[in-house]
């Protein structure tokens, strides 16, 4: 079950909300608590189909997807994303570890904004470049 929104105190209603799709505990913990820091509203999911539950109840202004996870992966949540009528205008930046060219392209494919090899960016390089996507928060 995914929980409430969580938003950083103090931050004001119309912070950029970011759906943040990752199986990863640690890394979600780390790089949303950064995003939180810098004034955006973050959705953690564990998985694509927690993702994909998840915009039933929220519009993000982006989607911070992992490629490699259980239940439904990052390639099955693009293709859905981009055939949704709904879904299909939200940017979205990869955030795995998946970075060899083959993977690139196949992203490029779904229209992904950036692709971002976890290993290759500080934690808060990966909000710079939310940032950078979206604007200020």
């Amino acid at each position: 079950m995914i929980g409430a929104m969580e938003q950083a105190a103090g931050s004001a209603p119309s912070a950029k909300k970011i759906l943040f799709i990752d199986d990863d505990p640690f890394i979600t913990d780390v790089i949303g608590g950064k995003l939180r820091e810098a004034g955006f509203e973050v959705r953690v999911a564990k998985n694509g189909q927690e993702g994909l539950e998840a915009l039933a109840s929220m519009t993000p202004d982006l989607i911070l997807l992992d490629l490699v996870m259980p239940t439904v992966n990052g390639f099955a949540v693009l293709e859905q994303l981009r055939a949704s009528e709904a879904w299909r205008g939200i940017p979205v930046i990869v955030f795995s570890n998946l970075g060899e060219e083959e993977e690139l392209a196949r992203t490029r494919e779904f229209g992904v904004r950036e692709h971002i090899v976890k290993t290759a960016l500080a934690p808060h390089e990966v909000v710079q470049k939310v940032t950078d996507a979206l604007g200020a928060p």
